[in-house]
């Protein structure tokens, strides 16, 4: 009877990492495929914009949902990647980015 029961229990926990594990391969997987995909559509002004924003919008859904820890560090890689698009999208004379 003891057997049985751990093996219902191991079998419950193997098929939940499973389903986690599944899950988080198709998400990564339709990113990795769609960004592209959608990049293509865009202009290249565009296409860059967005791709600076991606490790913060990560980083910071990170730290929401993940509850990592906020360091100094990534407060001055935010502050860099922020300013960094704000001279890019102040430039006078050059054509703006749109979304």
């Amino acid at each position: 009877m003891g057997y049985e029961l751990e093996n219902q229990v191991f079998c419950g926990i193997a098929s939940v990492f499973l389903r986690e594990h599944c899950k988080k391969l198709i998400c990564t997987c339709f990113g990795f495929a769609f960004q592209p995909l959608g990049q293509k559509y865009l202009p290249a002004e565009n296409a860059a914009v967005l791709t600076v924003i991606n490790p913060l919008t990560a980083s910071i859904m990170g730290i929401i949902f993940a509850h990592e820890l906020l360091s100094p560090l990534k407060i001055a890689g935010y502050i860099i990647i922020l300013s960094t698009l704000y001279i890019y999208n102040s430039r006078l004379g050059e054509k703006k980015c749109n979304f």
